[in-house]
């Protein structure tokens, strides 16, 4: 294989995950829908071909990592996240996976299972050259649905406010000055608000999403 995907994970907790989405959803209610989000992110990521999955949990207990392993395989590699920030614990997961010999490494989270095909395929053929590339897929919030490299580049990931509106404008500032081709790709939309939520609901049958799509109509009337 020469391609190797990165998915970010967190334990799908109530009042830890996807709380933009309360009061709107109830913390549990929440909770579950993430938990279909990142069965739905594996799935769209196992269609792929020639490209081995790595999904990165965001724990520092060992106990929490081999509970959670069933949940993860057989699709993907279960790793866990290190580092103090976001960008430092990207930034160590691309080192990994790099020096385990790919050629491309891509990086998504769990906030957009919607995310085309097409869209994840161009990450990876966008950085398919001979020239050092990195490739930046926006999302409409200001932040990023992914990011892949042909070349670990660690210094995209310096001095960026992640979780931001300016993730994106700021990852873009921290690549220009290096050595590097740097791709804009298409923008999408990651499932935040409440308002992302009725979104993707509304057209819940342009998407590949059962795992979404089962629990979905119970939550939203």
């Amino acid at each position: 294989m020469t391609n190797a995907l990165i998915i970010f994970f967190k334990l799908p907790e109530a009042g830890k995950v996807k709380t933009r989405l309360t009061p709107f959803l109830s913390p549990e209610a929440a909770a579950m829908l993430y938990a279909a989000f990142v069965k739905d992110t594996l799935l769209l990521a196992s269609s792929l071909s020639d490209t081995k999955i790595f999904a990165y949990l965001a724990a520092a207990d060992e106990t929490i990592f081999s509970e959670t392993a069933p949940f993860i395989s057989p699709v993907a590699e279960l790793r866990l996240q290190r580092g103090a920030g976001l960008g430092e614990r990207m930034s160590g997961a691309f080192k990994d996976v790099f020096e385990l010999g790919f050629a491309r490494v891509s990086i998504i989270g769990s906030d957009a299972p919607h995310l085309p095909k097409p869209y994840l395929t161009a990450l990876f053929d966008s950085v398919a050259t001979s020239a050092r590339s990195v490739s930046i897929g926006p999302s409409e919030d200001g932040g990023y649905y992914g990011l892949s490299m042909n070349a670990f580049t660690p210094e995209v990931f310096l001095n960026v406010n992640y979780s931001s509106p300016e993730t994106y404008r700021e990852t873009l500032k921290a690549v220009s000055p290096l050595p590097v081709r740097c791709n804009s790709l298409p923008i999408w939309f990651d499932i935040d608000e409440p308002q992302d939520l009725k979104r993707l609901s509304a057209s819940l049958d342009s998407y590949t999403l059962p795992h979404t799509a089962s629990l979905l109509p119970h939550l939203i009337p």
